[in-house]
């Protein structure tokens, strides 16, 4: 029993023994399995390596981790965030709303606009420079065909009618007898008025379409401005200013209607005076004028007989009645064509006199064209 248990005892202090041996064991086995000789500075050397290698590796990506960091924080200075960017625009918002506040309790005052001063813009802009300034202006507005006056949808004389424009700064003629056919033909400018720009985009002063003639119908569609019509194929898009009187005609015969007109537009005259008219006419081209001679005189539309223009385009008309209306007074001048036909030789011409009584008011003249 004794040795039995002294060759435990042996044993297990072998066994502890061969446990604290156990690496040195393991290492030198090692080295005999390979055969290579086994040294313990190379060992330290090696070890000494790595760890000099697994620094240097850690000082790289400290670097790296530093430069990355720079790199994130160069972002973030030259990106601002959303948060800053709402900041200044609310601050920027905030000023213009003082601003326009202040503006605002400048011109809260109705004695600044009704005053007749020039009213601003909350910028300070002027409204006259702009040229946004809206007038009011008046023109007459003439329309006939083959030497007679057109009738309106209510069967008048389109006769020196009346046309206001307003709401622009400026106004032309196409605005003028846009105006004029929206007011008194049927239908308004969009059935009986035609003016836009040709094929290469020009406006050449071609009206394609008035009075609800078309210009394919008829021999040729001309006009003036204040009894000038030299330029009567220039843009009807040249201005027009209150007070213009214009006259649209469309021939009989091609080139050869000319313009005619009275000196005189309106007259007054007492019931004991009698009316002397003075009729011209233009050149085929409308260069020059000269008096009209040989024209008729039509008074209310009805021809009154004896009553011619003599050389001097002038006419003496006989005594006319008190009455509340002007006399409509016209004229009109035939030729003899080729053919052997009729046509006429001039424009419509008008005239409006008004008869008072002697202790009314006295004849003068208005809208005198000499």
């Amino acid at each position: 029993m004794k040795k039995i248990k002294l060759w435990k005892r042996i044993a297990g202090w072998l066994l502890v023994f061969l446990l604290v041996l156990q690496l040195p064991v393991n290492a030198f086995a090692g080295e005999w399995v390979d055969n290579t000789p086994y040294s313990s500075e190379e060992n330290f050397t090696d070890e000494q390596d790595i760890s000099e290698e697994s620094d240097s590796s850690g000082d790289q990506t400290d670097v790296e981790e530093a430069s990355d960091s720079e790199d994130q924080i160069d972002i973030e200075e030259e990106i601002p965030t959303e948060d800053s960017f709402d900041v200044r625009e609310e601050t920027d918002t905030s000023a213009d709303l003082d601003t326009e506040k202040s503006f605002a309790s400048e011109f809260t005052s109705e004695d600044e606009f009704t005053d007749g001063s020039t009213a601003l813009f909350s910028d300070g802009t002027d409204q006259s420079e702009e040229g946004t300034a809206k007038e009011e202006i008046q023109v007459t507005v003439s329309i006939s065909k083959d030497g007679k006056f057109l009738n309106d949808k209510d069967g008048n004389p389109m006769a020196g009618r009346t046309v206001t424009l307003t709401g622009q700064s400026s106004y032309t003629m196409d605005d003028a007898l846009k105006a004029a056919h929206d007011l008194y033909y049927p239908g308004g400018a969009e059935a009986g008025y035609d003016f836009h720009e040709d094929e290469t985009g020009n406006y050449d002063g071609l009206i394609y379409k008035l009075w609800g003639y078309d210009r394919n119908s008829v021999p040729g569609i001309r006009y003036a401005r204040n009894n000038d019509c030299k330029n009567y194929q220039e843009s009807l898009t040249q201005s027009v200013v209150d007070g213009d009187s214009l006259n649209f005609y469309i021939e009989q015969r091609k080139k050869q209607d000319r313009l005619a007109f009275f000196t005189e537009t309106e007259e007054t005259i007492t019931q004991d005076e009698h009316a002397e008219l003075h009729l011209r006419q233009s050149n085929v081209n409308g260069t020059a004028f000269s008096e009209c001679s040989g024209a008729s005189i039509y008074i209310d539309g009805v021809k009154q007989d004896g009553l011619i223009t003599d050389e001097s385009g002038k006419v003496t008309l006989p005594s006319l009645e008190v009455r509340d209306t002007p006399y409509f007074i016209t004229a009109e001048k035939l030729v003899e064509t080729s053919d052997g036909s009729m046509a006429t030789a001039i424009s419509a011409a008008y005239i409006n006199i008004r008869v008072v009584s002697a202790a009314g008011q006295t004849g003068d003249y208005i809208n005198c064209v000499t």
